[in-house]
């Protein structure tokens, strides 16, 4: 397999390539995993129509069902995917923010062409010949949603001034609201991956004022679908969306005595709502996740005049960064040393799931000063928790 760097179609011998993945040949029920090693900006590469771009051979065995191809970056880039059948000729596309996947019916084996812009710094990619194109059984058993919450990343003391943060990384809307002193910042955002999709749904220009009634609705596998209270929404001025109120909770903890993983309530985030949209591909390794949007996703007041609409589809999670309102935990005045930041979905146990048990990440972090270095990030309480699982193959990568 070969990795080229085209303009315009043509080989671009004044600009050195990236290094190639392994060869990339796919047999039947067969996947492949590669990560891409190339310049740190995409000025480094040429232009390819309208934005830098690599292109991929892929070897397709014969008699797969759906061929699927998906890439995911490091957030700083958005990507595309596009693939060319051996005739040439283009037959998908996707372009998505922190990940993109495509996919080809009954693809004719042969040579295909993946072609990727927005290949950030940190981009790693996918690729499985399906036998078959999985279906739920029609017994009429629920598709419950499992939630998480990423664990905690991109740390930060000391955010832009330009964005209008203080020395201590709060805003003004921040200090007002939750009267925050000093911001340990970060980015998170929820994922599901359950076995069916995370929908809820409430009456539209609802929660302005006060919080109102959400309901979750329950996809089926014979196609119906069914619903239940499940907590309430706010929309949130600031954001100019609605949030559902008590997804999640976030807690500092200091580390008292590493040896034994003792810790010792330290802070706490106002962070709770958020808006979802199918942003990440929660489990990388996988292939569990439905097309992406593959369910309704409209958290803003425009809508529609009956009722609005939000959640995650089944296998996808959403990012908030950290230069968003509430992104933090009060740091305080707390001296340097190590901290964990929990992370829990579902706080408030509202929503129906297929386990319950598994809804918490976390970060092991040191602070010293205004430098924060992360030790380690995983699913899990902290990093003593026998049921633990690290972060390797969870995106965004591990800083």
């Amino acid at each position: 397999m070969t990795a080229t760097v085209l303009v315009g179609g043509l080989l671009n011998d004044a600009v050195a390539a990236p290094k190639p993945p392994p060869p990339l040949r796919l047999a039947l029920g067969g996947s492949v995993f590669w990560d891409l090693e190339q310049p740190e900006s995409e000025t480094a590469l040429p232009a390819c129509e309208r934005r830098a771009c690599l292109d991929f051979d892929l070897s397709v065995a014969r008699g797969g069902k759906r061929l699927r191809v998906a890439m995911d970056t490091d957030g700083n880039s958005t990507p595309e995917v596009e693939v060319f059948n051996p005739a040439g000729k283009q037959v998908a596309v996707d372009y998505g923010f922190y990940s993109a996947e495509v996919y080809v019916p009954n693809p004719a084996p042969g040579r295909y062409v993946v072609r990727v812009r927005g290949a950030g710094s940190e981009s790693r990619f996918r690729a499985r010949l399906e036998r078959v194109v999985p279906k739920p059984p029609r017994d009429g058993k629920p598709l419950l949603p499992n939630l998480r919450l990423v664990p905690p990343y991109e740390f930060t003391m000391a955010p832009e001034a330009a964005a209008g943060f203080d020395l201590l990384g709060c805003n003004a809307y921040e200090k007002a609201e939750y009267g925050a002193r000093r911001c340990l910042r970060f980015s998170l955002g929820p994922a599901n991956v359950g076995h069916g999709p995370f929908m809820l749904k409430f009456p539209a220009m609802s929660g302005l004022v006060a919080a109102e009634p959400v309901y979750q609705l329950i996809a089926h596998s014979d196609g119906r679908v069914t619903e239940r209270q499940a907590g309430t929404a706010l929309y949130h001025k600031t954001h100019a969306h609605h949030h559902h109120n008590g997804f999640g909770s976030l807690h500092l903890l200091k580390v008292v005595d590493p040896r034994r993983g003792r810790m010792i309530p330290a802070g706490t985030g106002p962070k709770q709502g958020f808006c979802m949209l199918d942003f990440l591909i929660a489990d990388w390794r996988s292939f569990r996740n439905d097309p992406r949007n593959s369910i309704r996703q409209d958290c803003s007041l425009a809508s529609g005049p009956t009722s609005t609409q939000l959640g995650l589809g089944r296998g996808w999670a959403d990012i908030y960064t950290y230069g968003l309102d509430g992104n933090y935990v009060e740091f305080g005045e707390n001296t340097d040393g190590r901290y964990v930041v929990r992370s829990v979905a579902d706080a408030s146990d509202d929503v129906l799931e297929s386990d319950e048990t598994d809804n918490a990440g976390y970060a092991y972090i040191e602070v010293e000063g205004s430098t924060v270095t992360v030790l380690e990030r995983g699913q899990g309480l902290s990093p003593w928790d026998p049921r633990k699982r690290l972060a390797d193959d969870l995106m965004p990568h591990n800083p």
